[in-house]
Protein backbone atom coordinates (compact mmCIF):
# COMPACT_ATOMS: atom_id res chain seq x y z
CA UNK A 1 0.00 0.00 0.00
CA UNK A 2 3.04 2.29 0.43
CA UNK A 3 1.29 3.82 3.44
CA UNK A 4 3.33 4.66 6.53
CA UNK A 5 0.43 3.72 8.81
CA UNK A 6 0.34 0.13 7.44
CA UNK A 7 3.45 -1.56 8.80
CA UNK A 8 2.68 -5.23 8.14
CA UNK A 9 1.04 -7.51 5.61
CA UNK A 10 -0.11 -11.09 6.16
CA UNK A 11 0.83 -13.43 3.35
CA UNK A 12 2.25 -16.84 2.54
CA UNK A 13 4.98 -18.10 0.22
CA UNK A 14 2.59 -18.30 -2.75
CA UNK A 15 1.19 -14.80 -2.31
CA UNK A 16 4.55 -13.09 -1.81
CA UNK A 17 7.52 -15.26 -2.80
CA UNK A 18 11.02 -14.03 -1.89
CA UNK A 19 11.68 -12.60 -5.37
CA UNK A 20 8.69 -10.24 -5.03
CA UNK A 21 9.08 -9.28 -1.38
CA UNK A 22 11.25 -6.23 -2.13
CA UNK A 23 8.30 -4.59 -3.92
CA UNK A 24 6.24 -4.37 -0.72
CA UNK A 25 6.50 -1.42 1.64
CA UNK A 26 5.06 -3.47 4.50
CA UNK A 27 6.99 -6.00 6.56
CA UNK A 28 5.76 -9.42 5.48
CA UNK A 29 4.39 -11.71 8.18
CA UNK A 30 4.34 -15.11 6.53
CA UNK A 31 1.65 -17.61 7.49
CA UNK A 32 2.28 -21.35 6.95
CA UNK A 33 -0.63 -21.68 4.56
CA UNK A 34 -3.09 -19.40 2.81
CA UNK A 35 -3.90 -15.86 3.87
CA UNK A 36 -7.47 -17.02 4.51
CA UNK A 37 -9.47 -20.04 5.69
CA UNK A 38 -13.17 -20.79 5.57
CA UNK A 39 -15.52 -23.21 7.34
CA UNK A 40 -18.03 -22.80 4.50
CA UNK A 41 -20.71 -25.49 4.37
CA UNK A 42 -22.65 -26.32 1.19
CA UNK A 43 -26.28 -27.25 1.63
CA UNK A 44 -27.52 -29.94 -0.75
CA UNK A 45 -30.12 -28.78 -3.26
CA UNK A 46 -31.61 -30.96 -6.02
CA UNK A 47 -30.28 -28.94 -8.94
CA UNK A 48 -29.63 -30.17 -12.46
CA UNK A 49 -27.95 -28.80 -15.56
CA UNK A 50 -31.38 -28.34 -17.11
CA UNK A 51 -32.10 -25.71 -14.47
CA UNK A 52 -29.36 -23.51 -15.95
CA UNK A 53 -29.52 -24.36 -19.65
CA UNK A 54 -26.32 -26.42 -19.51
CA UNK A 55 -25.91 -29.33 -21.95
CA UNK A 56 -26.15 -32.63 -20.12
CA UNK A 57 -23.25 -34.31 -21.90
CA UNK A 58 -20.93 -31.32 -22.38
CA UNK A 59 -17.80 -30.52 -20.44
CA UNK A 60 -18.61 -27.41 -18.40
CA UNK A 61 -15.82 -24.93 -17.78
CA UNK A 62 -16.89 -22.41 -15.17
CA UNK A 63 -15.82 -18.95 -14.03
CA UNK A 64 -18.12 -17.14 -11.63
CA UNK A 65 -15.72 -14.24 -11.18
CA UNK A 66 -17.11 -10.80 -11.97
CA UNK A 67 -16.85 -9.90 -15.65
CA UNK A 68 -14.63 -6.88 -14.87
CA UNK A 69 -11.92 -9.43 -14.02
CA UNK A 70 -11.94 -10.66 -17.63
CA UNK A 71 -9.00 -9.20 -19.56
CA UNK A 72 -8.29 -9.87 -23.26
CA UNK A 73 -5.50 -12.34 -22.48
CA UNK A 74 -7.55 -14.64 -20.27
CA UNK A 75 -10.65 -14.52 -22.47
CA UNK A 76 -8.59 -15.35 -25.57
CA UNK A 77 -7.09 -18.26 -23.64
CA UNK A 78 -10.57 -19.50 -22.72
CA UNK A 79 -11.64 -19.35 -26.36
CA UNK A 80 -8.61 -21.42 -27.39
CA UNK A 81 -9.53 -23.97 -24.73
CA UNK A 82 -13.10 -24.19 -26.09
CA UNK A 83 -11.71 -24.64 -29.61
CA UNK A 84 -9.68 -27.64 -28.43
CA UNK A 85 -12.56 -29.18 -26.47
CA UNK A 86 -15.42 -29.15 -29.01
CA UNK A 87 -18.13 -30.55 -26.73
CA UNK A 88 -17.70 -27.92 -24.03
CA UNK A 89 -19.25 -24.70 -22.78
CA UNK A 90 -18.09 -21.83 -20.60
CA UNK A 91 -20.44 -21.10 -17.70
CA UNK A 92 -20.32 -17.49 -16.51
CA UNK A 93 -22.30 -15.44 -14.02
CA UNK A 94 -24.91 -13.02 -15.34
CA UNK A 95 -23.56 -9.65 -16.43
CA UNK A 96 -24.92 -6.55 -18.19
CA UNK A 97 -26.41 -6.92 -21.69
CA UNK A 98 -23.59 -4.76 -23.07
CA UNK A 99 -20.86 -6.97 -21.59
CA UNK A 100 -22.69 -10.14 -22.64
CA UNK A 101 -22.98 -8.89 -26.22
CA UNK A 102 -19.31 -7.92 -26.25
CA UNK A 103 -18.25 -11.35 -25.02
CA UNK A 104 -20.46 -13.01 -27.65
CA UNK A 105 -18.89 -10.82 -30.34
CA UNK A 106 -15.32 -11.64 -29.22
CA UNK A 107 -16.16 -15.35 -29.06
CA UNK A 108 -17.56 -15.31 -32.61
CA UNK A 109 -14.43 -13.59 -33.89
CA UNK A 110 -12.43 -16.49 -32.47
CA UNK A 111 -14.66 -19.12 -34.02
CA UNK A 112 -16.74 -19.92 -30.93
CA UNK A 113 -20.54 -19.96 -31.24
CA UNK A 114 -22.12 -17.49 -28.78
CA UNK A 115 -24.34 -20.27 -27.47
CA UNK A 116 -21.29 -21.90 -25.91
CA UNK A 117 -21.21 -19.07 -23.38
CA UNK A 118 -23.90 -19.84 -20.79
CA UNK A 119 -24.83 -17.19 -18.23
CA UNK A 120 -26.18 -18.18 -14.83
CA UNK A 121 -28.70 -15.80 -13.27
CA UNK A 122 -28.07 -14.15 -9.94
CA UNK A 123 -29.13 -16.55 -7.20
CA UNK A 124 -29.50 -16.66 -3.42
CA UNK A 125 -26.17 -17.66 -1.85
CA UNK A 126 -27.27 -21.18 -0.90
CA UNK A 127 -28.41 -21.99 -4.45
CA UNK A 128 -25.32 -20.35 -5.96
CA UNK A 129 -23.03 -22.54 -3.84
CA UNK A 130 -25.05 -25.67 -4.57
CA UNK A 131 -24.78 -25.02 -8.33
CA UNK A 132 -20.99 -25.37 -8.46
CA UNK A 133 -20.90 -29.20 -8.60
CA UNK A 134 -22.77 -29.02 -11.93
CA UNK A 135 -19.56 -27.68 -13.50
CA UNK A 136 -16.49 -29.78 -14.26
CA UNK A 137 -13.60 -27.32 -13.89
CA UNK A 138 -13.20 -23.71 -12.72
CA UNK A 139 -10.96 -21.45 -14.84
CA UNK A 140 -9.43 -18.62 -12.83
CA UNK A 141 -8.80 -15.13 -14.18
CA UNK A 142 -5.26 -13.75 -14.46
CA UNK A 143 -4.91 -10.10 -13.43
CA UNK A 144 -7.36 -10.36 -10.52
CA UNK A 145 -7.82 -13.91 -9.29
CA UNK A 146 -10.79 -15.51 -7.63
CA UNK A 147 -10.79 -14.96 -3.88
CA UNK A 148 -14.07 -15.73 -2.12
CA UNK A 149 -15.25 -17.26 -5.41
CA UNK A 150 -12.34 -19.73 -5.34
CA UNK A 151 -13.22 -20.74 -1.79
CA UNK A 152 -16.85 -21.22 -2.84
CA UNK A 153 -15.88 -23.48 -5.74
CA UNK A 154 -13.39 -25.56 -3.77
CA UNK A 155 -15.81 -25.92 -0.86
CA UNK A 156 -18.28 -27.39 -3.33
CA UNK A 157 -15.64 -29.81 -4.62
CA UNK A 158 -14.95 -28.04 -7.92
CA UNK A 159 -11.22 -27.92 -8.81
CA UNK A 160 -9.64 -24.66 -10.00
CA UNK A 161 -6.89 -24.01 -12.51
CA UNK A 162 -4.99 -20.80 -11.84
CA UNK A 163 -1.98 -18.96 -13.24
CA UNK A 164 -0.27 -16.65 -10.74
CA UNK A 165 1.01 -13.25 -11.82
CA UNK A 166 3.21 -10.84 -9.88
CA UNK A 167 0.73 -8.71 -7.93
CA UNK A 168 -1.00 -9.77 -4.70
CA UNK A 169 -4.42 -9.95 -6.40
CA UNK A 170 -2.93 -12.07 -9.18
CA UNK A 171 -1.58 -14.67 -6.75
CA UNK A 172 -4.59 -15.28 -4.49
CA UNK A 173 -5.73 -18.24 -6.59
CA UNK A 174 -2.38 -19.99 -6.16
CA UNK A 175 -2.43 -19.42 -2.40
CA UNK A 176 -5.95 -20.80 -2.09
CA UNK A 177 -5.29 -23.78 -4.40
CA UNK A 178 -2.16 -24.71 -2.45
CA UNK A 179 -4.10 -24.60 0.82
CA UNK A 180 -6.58 -27.02 -0.77
CA UNK A 181 -3.83 -29.45 -1.81
CA UNK A 182 -4.11 -28.56 -5.50
CA UNK A 183 -0.57 -27.42 -6.25
CA UNK A 184 -0.69 -29.42 -9.49
CA UNK A 185 -3.36 -27.01 -10.81
CA UNK A 186 -1.15 -23.93 -10.31
CA UNK A 187 0.31 -23.19 -13.75
CA UNK A 188 3.45 -21.14 -14.39
CA UNK A 189 2.45 -19.87 -17.83
CA UNK A 190 -0.60 -19.22 -19.97
CA UNK A 191 0.45 -22.12 -22.20
CA UNK A 192 0.63 -24.48 -19.22
CA UNK A 193 -2.78 -23.24 -18.00
CA UNK A 194 -4.32 -23.85 -21.40
CA UNK A 195 -2.75 -27.29 -21.76
CA UNK A 196 -3.83 -28.33 -18.26
CA UNK A 197 -7.42 -27.29 -18.92
CA UNK A 198 -7.57 -29.20 -22.21
CA UNK A 199 -5.88 -32.24 -20.69
CA UNK A 200 -8.31 -32.50 -17.78
CA UNK A 201 -11.27 -31.96 -20.10
CA UNK A 202 -10.16 -34.93 -22.19
CA UNK A 203 -8.98 -37.15 -19.33
CA UNK A 204 -12.09 -37.49 -17.23
CA UNK A 205 -10.54 -40.19 -15.02
CA UNK A 206 -7.76 -37.90 -13.86
CA UNK A 207 -10.18 -35.06 -13.21
CA UNK A 208 -12.49 -37.40 -11.31
CA UNK A 209 -9.54 -38.51 -9.18
CA UNK A 210 -8.70 -34.89 -8.36
CA UNK A 211 -12.31 -34.16 -7.38
CA UNK A 212 -12.42 -37.31 -5.27
CA UNK A 213 -9.23 -36.37 -3.41
CA UNK A 214 -10.54 -32.86 -2.81
CA UNK A 215 -13.71 -34.25 -1.25
CA UNK A 216 -11.95 -37.05 0.62
CA UNK A 217 -9.46 -34.77 2.37
CA UNK A 218 -11.69 -31.73 2.69
CA UNK A 219 -11.85 -31.80 6.49
CA UNK A 220 -8.07 -31.99 6.80
CA UNK A 221 -6.96 -29.38 4.27
CA UNK A 222 -5.62 -26.06 5.63
CA UNK A 223 -8.11 -24.02 3.58
CA UNK A 224 -10.98 -25.56 5.54
CA UNK A 225 -9.37 -25.38 8.98
CA UNK A 226 -10.31 -21.93 10.34
CA UNK A 227 -9.30 -22.74 13.94
CA UNK A 228 -5.84 -23.76 12.74
CA UNK A 229 -5.64 -20.53 10.74
CA UNK A 230 -6.67 -18.45 13.76
CA UNK A 231 -3.95 -20.12 15.84
CA UNK A 232 -1.39 -19.29 13.17
CA UNK A 233 -2.66 -15.71 13.07
CA UNK A 234 -2.23 -15.45 16.84
CA UNK A 235 1.39 -16.55 16.44
CA UNK A 236 1.86 -13.87 13.76
CA UNK A 237 0.33 -11.19 15.99
CA UNK A 238 2.65 -12.17 18.84
CA UNK A 239 5.53 -11.81 16.39
CA UNK A 240 4.38 -8.29 15.52
CA UNK A 241 4.04 -7.49 19.22
CA UNK A 242 7.65 -8.52 19.85
CA UNK A 243 8.88 -6.55 16.84
CA UNK A 244 6.99 -3.34 17.63
CA UNK A 245 5.79 -3.35 21.25
CA UNK A 246 5.24 0.41 21.17
CA UNK A 247 2.37 -0.10 18.73
CA UNK A 248 0.29 -1.76 21.45
CA UNK A 249 -0.88 0.55 24.21
CA UNK A 250 -1.64 -0.68 27.72
CA UNK A 251 -0.98 -4.34 26.96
Amino acid sequence: MAAEFIQYILADSWLIPPELAAHYSEKIIELPHAFVASPLAIAHQPLSRDDFGLPKDAFVFCCFNRSDKFDPEVFACWMRILQQVPNSVLWLIQTTPEVRDTLHHIAEKQGIAPGRLVFAPYMPLAKYLAAYPLADLFLDTFVYNAGATAIHALSAGLPIITRPGKAFAARMGASICAAAGLDLLICDTVVAYEQKAVHLATDRKELAAIRHQLQLHRHHLPLFQPQQWVTQLEVALRQIWKLQPHLVEHA
